[in-house]
């Protein structure tokens, strides 16, 4: 998640974080009490809980958390990239159902891992800078690198959709608002 295409643009980590902290904080107004996975204090509406929040994800531990911490019949919403293995991914959603909450899951890409607009000799490096791959023609890739990142994200769609959840899609060089305002509507419409 820490990762981005240009320094234009925000990583995904970012993204997740501007998110999360608006959208924590139109709930918290609005009276409910909201909290990060893995934190120590418990749920809140007050201010002061929303700047914990932010120190949790802008902080070197990130916001990662215990799913057996969440309560049970929670509304959650989950941030990530969604970049993991499938049946890693169908392992936390299986958690979080087991915990009956009602979950909306969120994929950040960066523009670049959509369209994949390399040209020409490549090298690809995984963010941990441990594997690197060289490719001749970047190019050639794009059909079966969209066709296999449609599929990854159809497999996403039906794991959530299996369990009556939402994916909402979202890359780094859209509005942050656009997705703002849609968690916000699907959230409200959901709990009236």
């Amino acid at each position: 998640m820490n990762w981005r295409s240009s320094k234009d643009l925000p990583t995904k980590a970012e993204r997740a974080a501007l998110l999360t902290l608006s959208l924590a904080l139109l709930a918290a107004k609005a009276g409910e009490q909201v909290a990060l996975v893995g934190m120590e204090s418990a749920p809140s509406a007050h201010e002061s809980n929303i700047i914990r929040m932010a120190h949790r994800l802008t902080g070197p531990d990130g916001a990662e958390g215990r799913v057996d911490h969440i309560p049970e019949h929670a509304e959650v919403v989950l941030f990530s990239d969604f970049e993991a293995p499938p049946e890693e991914i169908e392992a936390l959603l299986a958690q979080l159902a087991e915990r009956k909450v009602r979950a909306t899951l969120v994929q950040i890409s960066d523009p670049a891992e959509e369209r994949l607009p390399y040209e020409g000799h490549v090298t690809f490096t995984a963010p941990d800078g441990h594997l690197s791959t060289k490719v001749r023609d970047a190019a050639a890739l794009r059909p079966a690198y969209r066709k296999h990142r449609t599929a990854h994200k159809a497999m996403i769609g039906e794991m959530a959709a299996r369990r009556g959840w939402l994916l909402h899609s979202h890359r780094t060089d859209h509005p942050a608002l656009t997705l703002l305002l849609a968690l916000h509507a699907g959230l409200t419409a959901a709990a009236g």
